[in-house]
Formats: C-alpha cells, sequence, structure tokens
C-alpha cells in the first residue's frame, strides 16, 4: 500500500512510523495527538462526518492489514488467529482466497486511497486465466478458456462447450457483485454535500466484447457516479449499432472489427470530467491511433452523449 500510495514511505525506506506499526501500534494511535487537535477545529457536521467516516475505515483496515502485530489475547476475539492468518493468504498459492478475500481488501484501500486524496486515478485489474471454482463457482476451464466459448486459451475453431454461455454468466455475476461492492462503498462515504460517489467515475470496463473474436463491438461498460455533474447518470446510451457475432471465424484467428465509436473517445470524456487539460484547454484525444488501419487519430473528441 505504502509503494502504490506513497503516502507512508520515508526518504531511508522504514519511518519510525513503520516499525512502531510492526510492533502493533495503530496508525490512528500514532497521530493521537495531532487527530485530537485537528477535530476540535470548528468545522460543520458534514466535514466531521467525512473524518470519522475516514477513521472507520482505517481502523477496520488495519485489522486484517497487520494481524502479525497482534497478540492472541487481543487478537483471537476478532478472529486473528495464527490458522486464520494462514488459511487467509494467498501465498500457496490459492486463487480462491486471493480472488475473494484480496479482491475485497484492494476494494477498501481503494476507497481509503480516495478518501486521503493520494491518487485520483485508480485501476484495479482482474487476471483472466483463472479458473473460476470457488466461491460458489464450479469450472474446470480457465475464464479466457471460457470467454473463446471452446476452453480454449487458443482461438481455435473446437466446438462450443455445453452449457458455456452459463458459466459466463456466473463469472459476470461474481464480477458484478465486486463492482457493487465498491460502488456502495463509494457512495457511503460523504464529502461536504454529497457522496463520494457523485464526486467520481466508478467504471466497470471489460476487457472485450467478444472474446472469441477479440473485438470491442457492443462493448458493455458501466459507469456510477457522475463525476461532479459531468455524466449522465440512470442511463443506458447505445452508442453505436456495431455487434458482436456469436461465432467464431472460419478457420480460427481473429474475427473483423465493425464498430464505428472508437474507445479513445470515451478516455477523453473521463480526463475532461476530472478537469484535465492541456495549455489550460480540454483534452481533445487519447492515444496515437483509434482504429486497425491508420497510425493516427480518426474520431477525436468526447462522448458527447454521454455527457450531463
Amino acid at each position: 500500500y505504502s509503494s502504490l500510495t506513497g503516502l507512508f514511505v520515508g526518504s531511508g525506506g522504514m519511518t519510525e512510523a513503520d516499525y512502531r506499526v510492526q510492533q502493533g501500534k495503530s496508525i490512528i494511535d500514532l497521530v493521537s495527538d495531532d487527530l485530537n487537535t485537528f477535530k476540535r477545529l470548528r468545522m460543520s457536521s458534514a466535514d466531521q462526518k467525512r473524518v470519522d467516516d475516514w477513521l472507520a475505515l482505517l481502523r477496520e483496515r488495519e485489522v486484517p492489514v497487520v494481524p502479525a502485530a497482534c497478540n492472541a489475547e487481543n487478537a483471537t476475539p476478532l478472529g486473528i488467529t495464527d490458522a486464520a492468518v494462514t488459511a487467509a493468504s494467498p501465498r500457496g498459492f490459492d486463487v480462491g482466497t486471493a480472488f475473494v478475500q484480496g479482491g475485497d481488501m484492494m476494494i477498501k484501500l481503494i476507497a481509503l486511497t480516495m478518501m486521503c486524496d493520494a491518487n485520483r486515478s485508480i485501476i484495479l485489474q482482474w487476471p483472466g486465466f483463472v479458473t473460476f471454482d470457488f466461491d460458489g463457482v464450479t469450472h474446470q476451464y480457465t475464464h479466457h478458456g471460457l470467454s473463446h466459448r471452446n476452453g480454449d486459451n487458443g482461438v481455435t475453431t473446437a466446438p462450443d462447450i455445453a452449457g458455456v454461455e452459463d458459466m459466463i454468466w456466473e463469472i459476470d455475476r461474481w464480477y458484478a457483485g465486486r463492482y457493487a461492492k465498491l460502488v456502495d462503498l463509494v457512495a457511503n462515504i460523504t464529502e461536504g454535500d454529497r457522496s463520494m460517489l457523485d464526486n467520481s467515475a466508478v467504471m466497470w470496463l471489460p476487457g472485450l466484447a467478444g472474446a472469441h473474436r477479440h473485438n470491442n463491438d457492443n462493448l458493455p461498460i458501466v459507469i456510477a457516479g457522475s463525476a461532479g455533474g459531468y455524466l449522465k447518470q440512470g442511463v443506458s446510451v447505445n452508442l453505436d449499432t456495431a455487434t458482436s457475432t456469436g461465432t467464431r471465424p472460419p478457420g480460427g484467428g481473429f474475427g473483423g472489427f465493425s464498430g464505428g465509436v472508437p474507445l479513445n473517445k470515451l478516455h477523453t470524456t473521463l480526463l475532461n470530467a476530472l478537469g484535465a487539460r492541456v495549455d489550460g484547454e480540454p483534452i481533445q484525444s487519447f492515444g496515437t491511433m483509434d482504429n486497425n488501419s491508420s497510425e493516427t487519430i480518426t474520431n477525436p473528441g468526447e462522448l458527447d452523449a454521454i455527457k450531463a
């Protein structure tokens, strides 16, 4: 977490606070005098709640983050035992633990990082070469293989697996639950007279629309939060009429691309929603190319259809 945010890293490596945390001290306790002085300042009830929300989230996260600092007497009532810590560790390597407990931890650290304003652009990427055989899902093929419909990590003409779309739906449902958890967490943190979600854009961006053809035609994208009122909310926007076909191209290999709205335009829109500027002016384009045939941006600008 320190390497991701730069919040707790000293010029010489570990700080005095790092050593004290390893000895069992709470990060909150380390700054208790300054924190109490700060909380005595005059502030609105909304600001006071924001401080309390931050402290509550930090206190919740430091229990599992530094379980080694707990002794048996005070750790056992919290469910932090040597056996529990060993079972929860992904070092084995247990994919289910890494995805479920590890994923939930990263979601909460994302919210904490946003509250600290330590990073204004955060990406959580889940690997695709994973077999969902955990958390109530029992598959024998990797997500990547299932996305190709035939269980093969390559692009071949092998027949589809029976029930493959139901399996993909189970995986999508699992990811939807994680996305909803992040959105709910961010929505329940206040910033002034609104929620942190109101000031953010929490996006669920799949890697591909048709993995069996490796294209992004009709890519389903979900955005929660209006980025301070810049984006529409509560609507479904169809940006193009292209559809990703359900069949693989003859002989294997990748299929064609028929979409007319490049993904670059979404990135341009989000950059401007965050207030990014070049020489004081809004961003006009993103990247160096936006199609497979030309090393240039052929369709610059924003997605006006999703702007409020």
